[in-house]
């Protein structure tokens, strides 16, 4: 059995309704578009201000030579600065050192009292002691940090006396001869 094929009749056309939403959509933008763009605002017109005149430059200072006494000073200074260098650099490691001993046996202690017999009076008074010994090794290790830094600071303090009153100073080569013949 066939089925009828359902006959295709045409409604009505939907072209007369495309060209009206077309149409009605040119008439509400038109207005948008046929308007004059918006007037630029002008920023408000700054009080003139006259700039400050600059002093003129400083002319640089004549730079002079070092006398004598002022190159054996920065001489002595540079030599020390050395000296101190050193010093600060072996106190360093000594430090170092000091402070990796100190972590070590911190911690060895604080293992050895998580297994102590509290009940034995021997084990009890050793931990004693050897908490007692700690502690003053630790005020020994806070002494010599703090002569570390001070060692410290009075090398940063030669540096930069060394840097404000030496350094790219122009002197007489004859006067680092006389110094370093001893006159």
């Amino acid at each position: 059995m066939m089925l009828p094929l359902p006959s295709f009749r045409p409604r009505r056309s939907i072209l007369p309704l495309v060209t009206l939403v077309a149409a009605a959509s040119m008439l509400l933008a038109a207005p948008a578009d046929a308007a004059d763009p918006p007037a630029k605002k002008t920023p408000p017109a700054r009080p003139s201000v006259k700039k400050a005149e600059s002093p003129p430059a400083a002319p640089k200072p004549v730079e002079t030579l070092l006398t004598r006494d002022q190159l054996r000073a920065c001489m002595d200074l540079q030599v020390r600065n050395k000296a101190q260098g050193v010093e600060v650099t072996r106190m360093q490691s000594d430090v170092s050192a000091a402070t990796e001993e100190v972590k070590r046996d911190g911690e060895a202690l604080r293992a050895d009292l998580a297994t102590l017999d509290r009940s034995n009076a021997e084990a009890v008074s050793a931990y004693n002691q050897r908490a007692a010994n700690r502690n003053k090794q630790v005020v020994e290790f806070e002494a010599k940090v703090e002569d570390f830094n001070a060692k410290v600071l009075a090398f940063e303090n030669g540096r930069a006396a060394y840097a404000r009153d030496c350094d790219n100073r122009k002197f007489d080569e004859k006067d680092e001869k006389a110094i370093l013949k001893g006159s």
